[in-house]
């Protein structure tokens, strides 16, 4: 009878150390997969954030180019109408 508890003892026992293993390689699996995606999320940042510094920049040249556009439109206007 006691031989017989010790085997269920230790079957149970196999048992749920096979279901910790296996918590244990889905919880590794998804933690993988976590740092896979925030990894992509990082890049996706970075590709954003240099898009939108070159947007800035193009946009910023622009209206330094309308500024200077205006100034000379401005100037030639001044010279011409004092004339």
């Amino acid at each position: 009878m006691a031989i017989e508890r010790d085997e269920q003892f230790m079957l149970r026992t196999a048992e749920a150390l096979g279901r910790i293993e296996q918590k244990a390689e889905d919880t590794l699996r998804h933690v993988i997969a976590l740092n896979v995606t925030v990894a992509s999320q990082g890049q996706r940042i970075s590709m954003l954030e240099s898009s939108w510094r070159t947007s800035r920049a193009i946009l910023t040249g622009m209206i330094a180019i309308l500024v200077a556009s205006a100034a000379t439109v401005t100037t030639w206007f001044g010279i011409s109408g004092g004339d």
